[in-house]
């Protein structure tokens, strides 16, 4: 059974884990039923007569039955966790190119000129593309006023496609739209001594509030990484819903904020790294057209990050003691050896 690598030991059910709570609630209906039969036993009469009449009775078998009996329970539940050493990688070697892909979380992007939202079809684009980049690796910066490098280069479409559907405004405390940022965070998020192999899509509404991305896309062409950037959005705009108090966004006049669709530095970065600029307006069609011009690239050979671990299941450690221990708790007796 394949599992993404760990260097640690994997359990392979650890939602089984709550059942060793029921092992201290057994041990203490054991202690209880213990004592009220010595309290019964002080009732019934004379003790030195009931022990005559319980002589072949044995405490100790029956203590030892019990024991057997929970530490097999314990050993069971362990087995049915199921853990795992992981034996070897597969080393998966592959051949392609690094795609990080910058995607605007910005408050504008709440917008609904585009419908649900703009950050919902971003990321309806975004998922796409990365699922048509099966066999590269992709990673996720998510940008505001500053940017995060929310997930690494991986060749798990799963995984990238996981952070992508997570994005969120609040996942930047600083608001704003900073191409400049973005750009930096995903060219130290590559391989910067390669000056091939590598390119980014930049999925924004184009609202740039700090003017320097310019300079930041002729630094990364310098460097060889190919910039993709896609817009979206509508001319007409509409107004910025914020969050927080659920009401439009008014500037200090109170007019209600209309955020537009802003291209121009959008365009300026594609041209300046030989990239392509798309208006974001059929998320399929849009990430089918970049998944094909980023195919065409010059592909290098990569191990799958931490490759695939083959895992080596231990249950059967766990279990067959277990049974071992079932047994003798049935077969040990209650009674003392009679000398005939």
């Amino acid at each position: 059974m394949l599992y993404i690598q760990s260097s640690m030991i994997h359990y392979e059910h650890i939602e089984f884990a709550w059942l060793f709570l029921i092992i201290p609630f057994v041990v203490f209906l054991f202690f209880r039923d213990k004592a009220y039969k010595a309290r019964v036993k002080k009732t019934l009469g004379d003790p030195h007569f009931i022990d005559l009449l319980t002589k072949n009775y044995s405490s100790r078998n029956h203590q030892l039955r019990f024991i057997f009996f929970i530490v097999a329970c314990a050993l069971i539940i362990i087995a049915a966790i199921n853990p795992q050493l992981p034996e070897k990688s597969t080393g998966e070697k592959m051949s392609g190119i690094d795609v990080m892909i910058a995607l605007d979380v910005s408050n504008s992007m709440l917008s609904n000129d585009v419908k649900p939202s703009r950050l919902e079809r971003a990321k309806q684009l975004a998922n796409l593309l990365s699922q048509e980049l099966d066999n590269n690796r992709v990673g996720l910066v998510v940008f505001a006023g500053q940017a995060i490098l929310q997930m690494p280069l991986t060749p798990d479409i799963v995984q990238a496609k996981m952070y992508i559907s997570n994005a969120s405004v609040n996942d930047i405390p600083v608001q704003g739209t900073d191409f400049s940022d973005a750009l930096l965070v995903s060219d130290k998020a590559m391989d910067t001594k390669e000056k091939k192999y590598k390119a980014m899509v930049l999925i924004s509404d184009g609202e740039d509030h700090e003017n320097n991305a310019v300079n930041m896309a002729k630094k990364l062409n310098d460097e060889g990484v190919i910039i993709y950037t896609v817009g979206i959005g509508t001319a007409a705009g509409s107004p910025i819903l914020d969050p927080v108090t659920n009401n439009f966004k008014t500037d200090e006049n109170g007019e209600t904020v209309i955020t537009k669709l802003d291209a121009t530095s959008l365009q300026q970065i594609a041209q300046l790294t030989n990239g392509q600029y798309l208006h974001l307006d059929d998320p399929v069609a849009d990430a089918n057209q970049i998944a094909a011009e980023l195919n065409k690239l010059e592909k290098k050979e990569f191990v799958s990050n931490n490759g695939y671990k083959i895992y080596f299941a231990l249950y059967p450690f766990f279990l067959a003691p277990a049974l071992v221990l079932l047994i003798f708790s049935l077969l040990i007796p209650e009674t003392k050896k009679v000398a005939l």
